[in-house]
């Protein structure tokens, strides 16, 4: 009983702090948001044979590129354990290396293209609502072009500025989407490789810094990644590398009903709050309704502030 009573109210806190700097950023300082591939997944399609691949649906596609499906019964078996070690959390970016030694840069970047099937997919409400809030930057790893797209489809509150390479930067103001891993449509260097992630720090100096102001200055939220994302690891390996002990608290907000004490644990020891948005419900419920959820209490907070979160058990 204990342990419900206490997420149920803090996940109330996480929110609450997080619409407080959405809806008054003078007062409580801003907010900015990093979207990862899951959120792709809100995206209508035009088709309804497709889904937008994430990380793992991606690798899978490269592995079996790279390694053909054995005949043999008993070589299969091993190729099924090598399949799901190799696509799984930052062995996917040693995958990527090794299809861009055979096949080169080019054909790894067609590859990236005809996996994502950016013209298959439409903005969804969930990345109109998310668009829809006050955010003070919005930064995405993803290579589709699904945020840009919905700017034309909100009420246009916010003038968003659209940077797809470091050259951007300079002089750009408030709001801004930031593609920090290369973009479909123009920026071509697509961070894929164990080899891209090495060197971006070093190489993409001016987007790393962005991300760590915007860690410094407003509270950072991530969405739309998982806890053994590779994405979501080199981030925080790099912030961490560079702002030490001073890593300010970041909102890793999502649906995280498999993730265990021990990982819970470890994320928290380097100041990853997990916001588990199943805690908002008492029965079992997906992605989008938990999304939907979270960003309607962001969007309609501060109208209906008394009864915003459902009435508390007790009386503080």
């Amino acid at each position: 009983e204990g342990s419900v009573f206490l997420n149920g109210s803090l996940i109330d806190s996480y929110i609450e702090d997080i619409a407080k700097r959405i809806h008054d950023p003078a007062l409580h300082g801003a907010a900015s948001v990093m979207v990862g591939a899951g959120f792709s997944k809100n995206a209508d399609v035009v088709d309804d044979e497709l889904s937008a691949p994430n990380w793992e649906e991606l690798a899978v596609s490269m592995f079996e590129a790279l390694y053909q499906k054995p005949k043999g019964e008993a070589v299969m078996k091993n190729w099924q354990i090598q399949k799901i070690k190799k696509t799984s959390g930052k062995n996917v970016l040693k995958l990527a290396e090794e299809y861009k030694s055979i096949f080169g840069r080019n054909n790894l970047n067609k590859f990236i293209e005809s996996n994502i099937n950016d013209d298959m997919y439409i903005p969804g409400d969930l990345h109109k609502k998310l668009l829809s809030l006050n955010w003070r930057d919005v930064f995405t790893t993803n290579y589709d072009t699904l945020l840009e797209r919905t700017i034309d489809k909100i009420n246009m509150k916010f003038n968003y500025k659209i940077l797809t390479s470091q050259n951007d930067l300079p002089g750009s103001t408030h709001p801004r989407i930031i593609k920090l891993h290369g973009s479909v449509d123009r920026a071509k260097h697509y961070i894929i490789c164990e080899e891209d992630y090495r060197t971006y720090p070093i190489q993409f100096a001016p987007l790393a810094n962005t991300v760590q102001q915007a860690m410094l200055e407003t509270q950072l939220c991530l969405i739309g990644f998982s806890g053994d994302d590779p994405n979501f690891l080199s981030w925080l390996g790099w912030l961490r590398d560079n702002m030490g002990e001073n890593c300010p608290t970041i909102y890793l907000v999502g649906l995280f009903e498999n993730m265990s004490v021990a990982e819970k644990m470890t994320l928290e020891n380097q100041n990853i709050t997990v916001v588990n948005l199943g805690d908002m419900f008492e029965e079992k419920v997906n992605h989008q309704e938990t999304l939907t959820k979270f960003l309607d209490k962001l969007t309609n907070y501060g109208k209906e502030k008394s009864n915003i979160f459902e009435e508390s058990p007790y009386k503080l």
